[in-house]
């Protein structure tokens, strides 16, 4: 792949045609895909995107001018295309890893994580040497809350490559979340470069709303937005402080603003309907959390809280369909259980209640006895 993401023009053309004699159509697709290929290297999106457009009309099996086709598309904001022409590629052209590689950022840009995770898990079983496909699965990973699987990759990056802040960035958010003390190191780190210090200030706010001093975090927040107004997640995280301090009003202007900053991300919106539904505005609740679901419709705590919303709403029937996909997502949460069953009551299903109550109970007896101390950790007066 050559700068801006062009698939390579010598592999196209080697065995395509012959010197003499190429079909009046490959003639036509071929001087195509170069005049894209050259308005591309320009920066000329509009003048390439109509030429591989002209290429892939000649010869509609022209793998490569897909994949061109799909970056020309991304770097003009229109994800969902691009998507569509990285797939076709592929499905032409199985080995083209640059549009693998390619599909899984497109997916991520549109806001579609799980699925650039699956690109991405794909390109790295593909050719497991391949250091930008490890860094991108681990930096999705981190995105979708699975960040044991995310640190692998991440460490290993880290190793072989010079440290990049975003990478650095990426680890130390999964190693705040899991609690653990490298994320400080991490953030060190990232305070010795100027292009790390925002990051290094998240980061390092995550650390202390991970330590339960929300008043700190937010102090940080605020610094690396002032540092770096657009920088991705900030608004969000000082919308979740603002609201463990109880200033509803203030998280939901942080999370409005994490939502017009981040539209294909569900979480600004599931907070918002949360706080909605906290308010009683079971209507508003139920728009926010369901726009939540259009975007992530695996997001478990919308499914939830919308089955919530439906129970207030005294629409039981729909609730139980809502609460019973959540419990299949998380079956061993006891409140999700806990909801289904009353669904399952307010509908009349007596024997689906009664069993859901007693899985309901059955786990919280489970999660009371994790949290209560053994007797080896009693501290004796």
């Amino acid at each position: 792949m050559t700068r801006g993401g062009v698939v390579a023009l010598c592999v196209v053309l080697i065995g395509l045609v012959s010197p003499a004699g190429a079909q009046p159509t490959e003639s036509v697709a071929i001087s195509s895909f170069r005049e894209g290929v050259d308005a591309q290297e320009r920066g000329a999106w509009e003048v390439a995107r109509r030429a591989y457009e002209r290429a892939i009309r000649a010869k509609p099996d022209f793998a490569e001018a897909h994949a061109n086709l799909g970056v020309v598309l991304a770097r003009l904001g229109r994800h969902d295309a691009a998507v569509a022409a990285y797939e076709r590629a592929l499905s032409i052209a199985p080995e083209l890893q640059a549009a693998r590689i390619n599909l899984g950022l497109a997916h991520f840009r549109a806001g579609e994580i799980r699925r650039a995770v699956d690109a991405f898990q794909a390109a790295l079983a593909r050719d497991p040497s391949s250091a930008q496909a490890r860094q991108l699965l681990g930096l999705a990973l981190v995105e979708v809350g699975r960040e044991d699987e995310a640190i692998p990759h991440l460490e290993a990056v880290r190793t072989t490559e010079e440290e990049d802040p975003a990478v650095l960035f990426a680890l130390g958010r999964a190693y705040a979340a899991a609690a653990d003390p490298k994320a400080d190191e991490i953030a060190t780190r990232l305070a010795t470069t100027p292009a790390g210090r925002p990051l290094w200030q998240h980061l390092r706010g995550l650390v202390l709303q991970r330590q339960g001093r929300h008043r700190e975090a937010l102090s940080v927040f605020e610094a690396a937005r002032a540092a770096q107004p657009e920088l991705p997640g900030a608004w969000l995280a000082a919308g979740i402080s603002e609201l463990a301090l109880g200033e509803e009003t203030a998280a939901r202007e942080a999370f409005e603003q994490a939502r017009a900053q981040a539209p294909r991300d569900a979480v600004p919106a599931f907070y918002l309907a949360w706080i909605a539904e906290r308010a009683g505005r079971f209507a508003a609740a139920r728009q926010l959390v369901e726009q939540a679901l259009v975007v992530d419709p695996d997001l478990v705590e919308a499914r939830a809280l919308l089955g919530r919303v439906l129970l207030n709403q005294d629409a039981p029937a729909e609730a139980t369909q809502h609460l019973a996909r959540a419990a299949t997502q998380e079956p061993k949460d006891a409140s999700i259980r806990y909801l289904l069953a009353q669904a399952y009551q307010r509908t009349g299903d007596k024997a689906a209640a009664k069993r859901e109550f007693d899985e309901a109970r059955r786990l919280k007896a489970q999660e009371i006895t994790r949290e209560r101390p053994s007797q080896g950790d009693r501290h004796l007066p």
